[in-house]
């Protein structure tokens, strides 16, 4: 059963969509998402905390809905 992480740092609502698409494409039924959480000591939290990529530390543009 696949298992979702929605919102994290970078994603869209044009890449949700697009998931959404695909997986109805593929006739995949999805039952758990989870909204992205910050934890502490990761990349991604890193991420969502200072804005940009750590990697490139190009900005990060996020969507609140």
């Amino acid at each position: 059963m696949p298992y979702l992480i929605a919102g994290h740092p970078g994603s869209s609502l044009s890449d949700a969509k697009q998931l959404g698409e695909y997986l109805e494409k593929k006739h995949v039924k999805v039952r758990q998402v989870q909204e992205f959480m910050p934890i502490p000591m990761t990349i991604s939290a890193s991420m969502y905390y200072t804005g940009e990529d750590p990697f490139t530390e190009e900005k990060l543009i996020f969507h609140i809905s």
